[in-house]
């Protein structure tokens, strides 16, 4: 534990949180995502906003102690829910307008 905090000080760990932030973005594709980080990361937060590509949030989380980032979707919203009925419309209906 002791060594992971310390390499969370070095010159290499911010590179290390945009890497994260690239992978996560692989899986989490939706924007409006919120990434978690120790509260002592969010000084990186516009590396992680730039790395993960996607309109994101980032946000401190009392329970990372050490570093690095965990990603989160969740939307149940009724706007979301219409939305996607818009989409699964428009891929399952054979319909297309001009």
């Amino acid at each position: 534990k002791e060594k992971l905090l310390a390499y969370t000080q070095t010159d290499t760990y911010p590179s290390l949180l945009e890497g994260y932030a690239s992978s996560i973005a692989k899986t989490l594709t939706k924007p409006g995502t919120v990434l978690l980080v120790r509260e002592a990361d969010l000084v990186y937060a516009d590396r992680i906003q730039k790395a993960f590509s996607l309109p994101c949030e980032v946000k401190a989380d009392d329970s990372i102690v050490i570093g690095g980032i965990r990603g989160l979707v969740a939307d149940e919203t009724l706007d979301s829910k219409l939305e996607a009925q818009y989409e699964w419309f428009f891929a399952n209906s054979g319909l297309t307008i001009v």
